[in-house]
């Protein structure tokens, strides 16, 4: 693991995506903490297995699934 520049990068990428998510979710959510966690919680899975495809040199064959499972975190949202 991070052998390569450009995990870091991607690493690094990754956590700001997911301190973006989470300051969307809580704008999205009106700023009801369960659901801004479950939200950035569930990016930050989905954020780690990406990174784990991507560095197996998986992530392109995988991402229909991946962008399934990225909506599919923002589905707490929408438990009304």
């Amino acid at each position: 693991m991070f052998k390569r520049p450009e995990e870091i990068l991607l690493m690094l990428l990754g956590a700001v995506f997911v301190i973006i998510t989470y300051f969307l979710a809580g704008w999205a959510t009106n700023a009801s903490l369960k659901y801004t966690l479950m939200i950035s919680g569930f990016t930050l899975i989905w954020a780690i297995a990406f990174f784990w495809l991507w560095t197996k040199e998986r992530a392109f064959r995988y991402y229909p699934v991946l962008l399934g499972l990225f909506v599919a975190c923002w589905c707490p949202w929408l438990d009304w």
